[in-house]
């Protein structure tokens, strides 16, 4: 079984798994080098890839909550997402359209007097 950031960049790019709990293709964190990934600062595209931000479910910390491919773009802005959300199935569905646990449906949270983007998102050089 695998999440959504073992959907989105598969295992080339994990930086932690939950393998010590028998779930190698459960990702938890991701490392995108900048010599192969750069961030989108202009126009969104089908091929891209979303990374949701936000506090985590215990307001602790902060931090990537889930990701996903970006499957459309209209006018340059995301319109739809193929993620796998937990263990459920991969779905389609609207950036936005995301449970809270996965992330903010705003562009940006709040986390220790500072704000940062929901969703961010990545090209493949």
């Amino acid at each position: 079984m695998h999440n959504c950031h073992y959907y989105t960049f598969g295992p080339e790019y994990a930086t932690g798994t939950a393998a010590d709990m028998g779930r190698p293709k459960w990702v938890y964190s991701i490392g995108l080098p900048t010599s192969e990934w750069m961030k989108v600062t202009g126009d969104v595209q089908a091929g891209d890839v979303v990374m949701y931000n936000g506090v985590t479910p215990d307001g602790t910390s902060h931090g990537l909550l889930h990701s996903g491919k970006v499957i459309e773009a209209i006018n340059g802005k995301a319109s739809l997402i193929s993620s796998k959300m937990g263990e459920y199935e991969i779905i389609s569905h609207h950036p936005r359209d995301v449970p809270p646990e996965y992330g903010s449906t705003n562009p940006t949270y709040t986390f220790g007097g500072e704000t940062y983007q929901s969703r961010v998102y990545y090209r493949k050089k």
